[in-house]
């Protein structure tokens, strides 16, 4: 397998410690066992890059072809909106900072920060060389200005807990900038592509950046663009990005010299072709179940969480009660790796780990014959749809429907109203193939619960157990459609959390808070959700506290044909293409 390692040693001042005031933020830890270990910046993928040297002959000076799974529309510039965007957009546009492969924190555009108030305002410096396409130099006023028309800016969602948002915008002067948020965040939450930074400048349509690279296709009045040309500064190898056929197998026929997927068949198709190296890229996605406490179903009597000296975590006006993180058998989640999706996928149960640290009520393993060692009694079936909250109906291709309508992959469900669903109903966000996999395959154990080869499910999930037979698994029209069902806690739900280099439990829990504040016993509005249940099933009234069940996490693999050098991953799993070159031909 190859091995990631630093083409810069340069180091940064270390995180802040994920204190308590910081819960509700995703927050780092040390680098997992596995990852790579080094003191800063991007890495290397090994195997198939070599060093680069500054003014080397280029050996082949045509194109390097890259395919990607959409197209980019640059009126979306700098803010990805599609998988394509978050391929491209990185190699234009800087943020502040930005995630190493090994969790640390690297300069961007910022040379210098000093957090203040606990982490709730944090004043940046910006490098004194940052310059965009067009010479000019970049200011305080062009970092305002990008991050209020972001979706962190006061204006750009409705209210509701949902990530934090920028309270307060302040140049001090053009270099230096004091940004206040409305909640404490840690520093490589100003790392995310959503933060990126534009200038007012456009230059041959799109708008200005300072990444290494730059657009040498003009952005069309409006539309996708499904093959684009980027140069970079200063010289060097052109990249043409070309949108994938609906076969990618096709496009490693076609001539494509880099493409990620997570289909352990098209890989296997590169390989054989005797061109191209297969690089597994870090673990990047980890799902969960995650499943309403007493206030959205009834408990099971025979549940360990209802047994006398239970772990429950405390529940305060200023601290929001922490869900519980079960652990299934790791045998079982193998199972699930293994039989469950096509995808290359390993238990997430290391990720968990140590969350009582974090103020979850306990990490609790489940033992293989389950803590009742009885099959539930049968539930009613789930007859009602899910509003889908104003959702872009189906537009991300997967299960979804257009509209407030449930699309359900085991059994046809009767839908249309807007009631809350019954436990019955596990829904998945639309457009993961893996999560309904997931979720259709814990559907078909539900019947089993408390048996031989699937106990494990009356303990971890009792209300889904109990549904047995009438247990279905379903979706919402649109990405949007799920996300506000998700927040409402309208579930049972298998979820997703996109990792960066060096998440730990807390913040795994933390991204999941965010998603869902009804895991920390709010309701969407904020208020505790036992009270907006009229206080049934809350922790203080003896009910079950909401719970995360880690379940598998996947990674793509990089397809790169040989001769094809200078590729980068950062911690957050984004390619860096900035020295991308052609030294030699890929024919086996």
């Amino acid at each position: 397998m190859p091995t990631l390692a630093r083409h810069r040693a340069s180091t940064a001042p270390a995180l802040l410690a994920c204190a308590a005031a910081l819960a509700l933020a995703a927050c780092g830890g040390p680098p997992r066992p596995g990852e790579p270990r080094a003191s800063g910046g991007e890495c290397d993928l090994l195997s198939a890059t070599g060093p680069t040297v500054r003014g080397a002959p280029i050996a082949d000076p045509s194109p390097v072809v890259i395919g990607m799974p959409d197209g980019v529309d640059p009126a979306n510039a700098p803010v990805p909106r599609n998988a394509a965007e978050r391929l491209v957009f990185p190699q234009l546009y800087e943020t502040l900072v930005r995630v190493g492969c090994d969790g640390r924190i690297e300069p961007g555009l910022a040379a210098e920060w000093r957090a203040e108030d606990g982490g709730r305002s944090w004043v940046f410096t910006l490098r004194a060389d940052a310059r965009d396409w067009t010479g000019a130099p970049v200011t305080t006023r062009d970092v305002a200005e990008s991050w209020v028309a972001s979706p962190d800016g006061a204006r750009q969602r409705p209210p509701g807990p949902e990530e934090p948002r920028f309270t307060s915008l302040i140049a001090l002067d053009a270099r230096t900038l004091r940004a206040q948020v409305g909640a404490p965040v840690p520093l490589h939450w100003f790392a995310r592509p959503e933060l990126a930074v534009r200038t007012a400048a456009l230059v041959d349509g799109w708008p200005a950046g300072t990444g290494p690279l730059r657009p040498d296709t003009h952005a069309p009045g409006g539309g996708l663009l499904r093959r684009l040309v980027l140069r970079p500064i200063g010289g060097g190898t052109a990249i043409e990005f070309r949108t994938l056929p609906d076969d990618p197998r096709n496009a490693v026929d076609g001539g494509v010299d880099l493409l990620t997927t997570r289909d352990p068949a098209i890989a296997d198709y590169a390989a054989a072709s005797g061109a191209y190296e297969t690089l597994p890229l870090p673990w990047d996605r980890s799902y969960v179940l995650l499943l309403p406490g007493g206030a959205a179903h009834a408990p099971d009597p025979g549940d360990a969480a209802h047994a006398p000296g239970a772990v429950r975590a405390p529940s305060t006006p200023d601290r929001p009660r922490a869900p519980q993180v079960v652990l299934p058998p790791d045998s079982v989640l193998r199972a699930l790796a293994r039989d469950a999706v096509r995808v290359a996928a390993r238990p997430a149960r290391e990720l968990f780990s140590g969350a009582e640290a974090c103020g979850a009520a306990g990490a609790r393993p489940v033992g293989e014959l389950g803590s009742t060692g009885r099959r539930p009694a049968g539930g009613a079936a789930a007859r009602s749809g899910v509003g889908s909250t104003g959702a872009r109906g189906g537009a991300a291709g997967g299960a979804g429907t257009a509209g407030d309508r449930v699309a359900v992959g085991r059994r046809a469900a009767n839908s249309g109203t807007r009631a809350q669903p019954e436990r019955g109903l596990l829904l998945y966000p639309p457009g993961d193939a893996v999560a309904q996999a997931l979720a259709e395959r814990l559907v078909a154990l539900a019947p089993e619960a408390g048996r031989a080869g699937a106990a494990w499910l009356a303990d971890a999930a009792p209300g889904l157990a109990a549904a047995g037979a009438q247990a279905r698994a379903g979706t919402v029209g649109g990405e949007d459609g799920f996300a506000g069902t998700l927040r409402r806690g309208a579930g049972p739900f298998v979820a997703r959390v996109d990792r960066v280099a060096g998440m730990d439990a807390c913040g795994a829990l933390a991204a999941l808070l965010a998603a869902a504040p009804w895991l920390g016993g709010a309701g969407e509005g904020g208020a505790p959700a036992e009270a907006a249940a009229g206080g049934r099933g809350s922790a203080a009234a003896g009910g079950d506290l909401p719970r995360v069940v880690p379940l598998i996490e996947t990674r793509p693999v990089l397809l790169l044909r040989r001769g094809v050098t200078g590729v980068a991953v950062d911690g957050r799993g984004t390619l860096r293409l900035g020295r991308l070159r052609r030294t030699g031909g890929g024919a086996p």
